[in-house]
């Protein structure tokens, strides 16, 4: 598992406990998450697997650690969650659009609760591609 999906699952949990949250089976049907996802995961990006070996030595768990619905999906199942999991990926505005597709649900009547999240990478490769 990518260090993203765990950073991702403790936020979830503190912010969780910080709002008195509890997931029971009678609100499990309709509670969801959103994800924002604007870049790829840095850490994954360039496994060390093909800077030393070639492509054939990549590891087959190579494409899941970067897709990029694994952190909602890790924290839907961990508090048993089985409203919808959204993942966007709209570049800067991919948080606004996290928590307005988390509003949506709300009010549309398919969720009761959603836990929307953004990430930042605060990474010498993320911070090197944002650089001016």
């Amino acid at each position: 598992m990518d260090p993203f999906i765990h950073y991702a699952m403790a936020a979830a949990h503190m912010a969780m406990e910080d709002a008195g949250l509890v997931i029971d089976a009678e609100l499990a049907p309709k509670a969801g998450v959103t994800w924002e996802a604007a870049r790829g995961f840095p850490r994954s990006s360039v496994p060390p697997d093909v800077l030393e070996g070639g492509p054939r030595k990549i590891s087959p768990f190579f494409i899941p650690m970067l897709i990029s619905n694994l952190a909602p999906g890790h924290n839907r199942d961990a508090v048993r969650r089985q409203g919808p999991n959204i993942a966007t990926s709209t570049a800067c505005a991919a948080s606004s659009h996290a928590t307005g597709e988390g509003m949506h649900a709300i009010r549309s009547g398919v969720c009761d609760v959603v836990i929307a999240a953004a990430r930042v990478h605060i990474t010498p490769l993320g911070l090197a591609g944002s650089a001016p």
